[in-house]
């Protein structure tokens, strides 16, 4: 869901009254913000979650030993009625291996913070890759911001970290500036030598 504006199409209001057992009489307006707001939120989120389970066992499936991640809004827990992300059950129920919170800011006080809560999460420590977003519509991060959020991400217990987006401007100043030691392999001579 782009936002909680979204969606509330007649195909929508046919399989929540069908799912839920409720009759609408004002449509969109009950599910929006009258009396059945709530149970409309909670549904949006179920519908999300079902494409996160159906995504994980298609992976369990396939044979092939592979993680299931997802990109995903980094305020919690406001993205479960904007968008309808609750990552954190997603978590908690093993529908993913891992979230990939797109903290797509350039003030280091702010990532923190959000990284800080988002690995304090129940269940979450280890499993929360943040995303950066070094070339986001959001934020345009210096090669030096990106190692400070890489670093202050490894400090606080993030299981990894992710940059946004690959393409020349990644390639050409970030990339080569975390080789130089920030991701090198562990006994790989420093180019600095």
């Amino acid at each position: 869901y782009r936002d909680s504006s979204t969606c509330y199409c007649q195909g929508c209001k046919a399989r929540f009254m069908k799912d839920t057992g409720r009759r609408i009489r004002d449509w969109p307006q009950d599910a929006f913000s009258g009396r059945h707001k709530k149970a409309y939120s909670q549904w949006r989120c179920a519908q999300t979650r079902k494409l996160v389970e159906g995504v994980k066992q298609i992976a369990r499936s396939s044979g092939r030993e592979c993680r299931v991640s997802a990109a995903v809004f980094g305020g919690y827990p406001k993205c479960v009625p904007s968008v309808a992300q609750d990552w954190v059950e997603w978590l908690r129920e093993g529908h993913v291996d891992f979230v990939c919170p797109m903290n797509y800011v350039s003030n280091i006080e702010k990532f923190s913070e959000l990284v800080r809560m988002q690995v304090n999460l129940p269940g979450a420590r280890g499993h929360v890759f943040p995303g950066l977003g070094v070339t986001a519509d959001e934020s345009r991060l210096t090669a030096a911001q990106t190692v400070e959020q890489v670093l202050v991400a490894r400090e606080l217990g993030a299981g990894g970290w992710l940059l946004f987006a690959l393409n020349p401007v990644l390639h050409r100043e970030t990339l080569p500036v975390l080789n130089l030691g920030l991701t090198s392999k562990p006994g790989q001579p420093d180019p600095g030598d």
